[in-house]
């Protein structure tokens, strides 16, 4: 199914001094005792409803432009658990724990040490930059402020539900429910404002609204190729959903011929740079903007043509051939990024301005064709050449495989 967050009332403050740098929603499937696959991160925005503190998901900045494709707030949710709930043991009861996290911004001495380890990183010293990534783990940049747990609709038949699940505090273990806070109590209070569905909400203390619909047949054709249980944002449903594909083909051409080896470009890179949420993220607008002019029948186009003499994908025809050539031409395109020496460190989370310069950086590059992004200053483009990694041999196998 599909579920979207669309806002949250009367959320506390953190109560820093320093500003707050950003607001984040962490996602991921509980099954009763233990936390199940990846976590999700969804971008919020703070504002004022019926003048109380309040998130939002999914909706328009200040400048009145999408702060991202709207298919990126909804999560594909998918698990077996309740089906299966004899075989793992009775553990039934899955959720989506839920938590709402601020990051404080950086202070004087974050950055400082962020400069250091980038000065410390163009002049290669490694232990200095070792140091250096060291003292910025050790920095708080995030906070949680509330938490929640989402139950599994398991009334949901067909069209969508909304939920209002009640925000907590303290330990998952001991949790607190939290008090209304004083602007909440006098909007509640108010006459006309009781009888409006934000003044009834406000009067049940801190919530999270949450929808939940079951999905369309277009998008459970992809769906079914993900695994069972899963929660990922449903705009990376065909990319994963392609990712498999082409790992399905792999697999069953290494399984007829021995000491087979995979020079797939998507499964070679697309793990490592899905690993960057600055690269994931134009990645996936890159993606949503090829993918936003195929036509149906490129859409349901089978297996066809081949881009390269060693593909085994000829003899089998599992692979949608338009999602399958665009996945691997933009993992070669975005490939230069995770070994260029212009490609910022990741900085502390509360750092705005390395945060922004870095975005600003991946952007550039992915706006433009790799030659054109990579010959201004060629200098600091160069990767390192004659790596080791690049002469890896594994002298144990029998010399035939390597003919």
């Amino acid at each position: 199914m599909c579920v979207t967050f669309t806002k949250a009332l009367d959320v506390p403050s953190a109560g820093l001094d320093r500003q707050e740098h950003q607001a984040l929603l962490r996602a991921c499937l509980h099954d009763g005792r233990d936390y199940i696959g990846n976590v999700v991160t969804i971008p919020g925005r703070k504002t004022l409803d019926a003048g109380v503190p309040s998130w939002r998901f999914g909706e328009t900045g200040p400048n009145g432009k999408p702060v991202a494709p709207p298919d990126a707030f909804h999560l594909l949710m998918r698990s077996d658990r309740k089906k299966n709930a004899n075989v793992r043991g009775g553990a039934a009861d899955v959720m989506l724990h839920v938590e709402l996290n601020v990051v404080p911004a950086a202070g004087a001495d974050d950055e400082v040490e962020n400069d250091e380890a980038r000065a410390a990183s163009a002049a290669g010293f490694d232990a200095v930059d070792e140091l250096a990534a060291k003292r910025r783990s050790a920095v708080v940049d995030e906070i949680c402020v509330a938490w929640g747990r989402v139950p599994w609709p398991d009334d949901l038949r067909e069209g969508s539900s909304f939920v209002d699940v009640p925000l907590l505090g303290a330990d998952v273990h001991a949790p607190m429910r939290l008090e209304q806070s004083a602007a909440a109590g006098r909007a509640a209070a108010s006459m006309w404002r009781r009888q409006t569905a934000t003044g009834k909400k406000l009067q049940r203390g801190p919530t999270l609204c949450v929808k939940a619909q079951m999905l369309n047949f277009k998008q459970s054709e992809l769906a079914n190729k993900l695994p069972r249980e899963i929660l990922c944002p449903c705009a990376m449903v065909p990319v994963l959903a392609t990712y498999r594909e082409i790992a399905a083909v792999e697999a069953l051409h290494a399984a007829r011929e021995l000491y087979s080896n995979s020079c797939s470009p998507s499964l070679r890179l697309l793990p490592t740079l899905f690993a960057d949420d600055m690269i994931r993220d134009e990645f996936m607008e890159v993606w949503r903007r090829m993918s936003a002019r195929w036509s149906p029948a490129q859409l349901r186009e089978p297996q066809a043509r081949s881009i390269s003499h060693w593909s085994p994908y000829d003899r089998v025809g599992v692979v949608n051939a338009r999602r399958r050539d665009v996945l691997e031409g933009l993992c070669l395109k975005f490939w230069p990024l995770l070994h260029s020496h212009a490609m910022p460190k990741v900085p502390t989370a509360g750092n705005y301005s390395a945060s922004l310069h870095r975005r600003r950086v991946v952007k550039g590059y992915a706006d433009q064709h790799p030659v054109t992004a990579m010959s201004r200053a060629a200098d600091e483009w160069l990767h390192r050449p004659f790596d080791v990694a690049e002469l890896a041999h594994n002298f144990s196998d029998l010399g035939e495989a390597y003919v």
